[in-house]
């Protein structure tokens, strides 16, 4: 079995814990390891016997790591995604890569210039919900009526000692909207292969009073007729068995379809009849499945499990949401620009 020899940039991202099965698996091997908290990345480091180097260069140049998994406040990820470029290293970088769509969209030019592999973890796109979907009609489709989904996580104080910047919005650009949303608007692009052109969203910060929002309520609608409800909230009781709570119904022309449990429900719109598959979502099983797929991919000279550019999109609605909330209006994205 061939050896993945990977680095990890900023592995004190709250992310980290949900990706570290796979890199303990037996093809791969963490060559290298730079975070801005030097105790936290030998932490890291004592567990893959991996070295700690003092700077993202020395770590691109010393460790002979032949791609980076990068993590990071959202304010940083710009300037960790540039020294990776230069660097020449294909790389993985979490969502949102930044605090806005400019920052994205600076990214994948320096990308294309640079001609380096770039993945999102948009594994969504991995889950046996997706499959679901795909086993039922091709993907995209343009039949798509109405999806509605909501997505709630704990507070993000439980992050406080490896990731405080998590509640300021200079460093997160926002809260559970920027956290959670990026993730549902994939899945509706994806499945539909329409964007958004109207966003009208409300915030809200009662349930914890912090400088981030920990509710937000989003009405989009595609320009393909679509139309969707997505909330997102950091109020899922700290004790709840599930690490999320996530709901999804979506309504095709064909048939409706609604999460319950672990199954899809489907019914057929002409016959009524019904039946049901694994719909499997939990949040933190498919990243195992990303680093595989992803490793795998780049390796082959593929195309990533998600890109940049479909990060800029679901940014760009984030963006726009965050605007409707501010004006009170709604608004329109601003609009991904193809890179030659």
């Amino acid at each position: 079995m061939a050896e993945h020899r990977v680095a990890l940039i900023a592995p004190s991202h709250w992310h980290y814990p949900m990706y570290r099965p796979a890199f303990l698996g037996p093809d791969v091997r963490i060559a290298g390891i730079w975070d801005p908290s030097p105790p936290l990345a030998r932490q890291v480091a004592a567990e893959f016997d991996a070295p700690v180097f003092a700077t993202v260069d020395e770590l691109l140049s010393r460790s002979g790591a032949g791609f980076a998994f990068a993590f990071g406040a959202h304010a940083d990820m710009p300037a960790i995604a540039s020294r990776l470029i230069d660097g020449g290293m294909p790389f993985s970088i979490e969502k949102p890569a930044g605090l806005h769509g400019d920052h994205i969209a600076g990214i994948r030019r320096a990308a294309r210039r640079a001609d380096v592999f770039v993945s999102i973890p948009f594994h969504y796109r991995l889950s046996a919900l997706a499959r679901a979907l795909s086993a039922t009609l091709p993907l995209p489709s343009p039949d798509f009526l109405h999806m509605q989904c909501s997505v709630h996580a704990g507070s993000p104080l439980r992050f406080a000692d490896s990731s405080p910047w998590l509640v300021e919005p200079g460093r997160a650009g926002g809260g559970c909207l920027m956290n959670l949303g990026h993730h549902p608007i994939d899945l509706l692009s994806w499945i539909t292969g329409a964007d958004v052109v109207s966003v009208q969203a409300t915030l809200s910060d009662k349930a914890w009073r912090l400088a981030v929002e920990d509710h937000a309520s989003l009405s989009l609608v595609l320009s393909d007729g679509t139309v969707a409800s997505l909330e997102t909230s950091y109020r899922q009781p700290a004790r709840a068995a599930d690490y999320m709570d996530f709901h999804i119904s979506l309504a095709h022309r064909a048939f409706t379809a609604k999460r319950e449990g672990e199954r899809l429900a489907f019914l057929d719109t002409a016959s009524g009849a019904s039946r049901s598959v694994d719909g499997g979502w939990r949040f933190k099983d498919y990243f195992a499945d990303y680093v595989r797929a992803t490793l795998s991919r780049a390796q082959a000279g593929g195309s990533p499990v998600a890109g940049l550019e479909d990060l800029e999109r679901t940014q760009r609605v984030i963006d726009a949401a965050y605007l409707s909330a501010k004006t009170g209006r709604s608004t329109v994205p601003q609009r991904v620009v193809s890179i030659d």
